[in-house]
């Protein structure tokens, strides 16, 4: 049988203990199950924000987006879109 996999970005703006702890959460489950859940990027719109250290160290790609590209153009939505999320 083959599984459905459900790919989810994770929006931060700082350190990412969420991010952490939901991407750990879910790396090693439903695998008895016909849904995954994968954890596939990080976007955060603080330059600054430690959570693109912590999505380095979890193996994910992390994206920062500014304000402008979430509200002035389709950057994220084009992101998900590329990301197939």
């Amino acid at each position: 049988m083959s599984n459905k996999i459900i790919k989810l970005a994770l929006f931060a703006s700082g350190n990412g203990s969420n991010v952490q702890q939901i991407a750990e959460y879910f790396q090693g489950r439903s695998k008895d199950t016909d849904t995954l859940i994968e954890v596939d990027c990080v976007v955060y719109n603080r330059k600054d924000a430690f959570v693109a250290m912590r999505a380095q160290n979890l193996g994910l790609p992390a994206y920062y987006m500014n304000k402008g590209d979430f509200f002035e153009s389709n950057a994220v939505l084009d992101l998900m879109k590329e990301r197939e999320i």
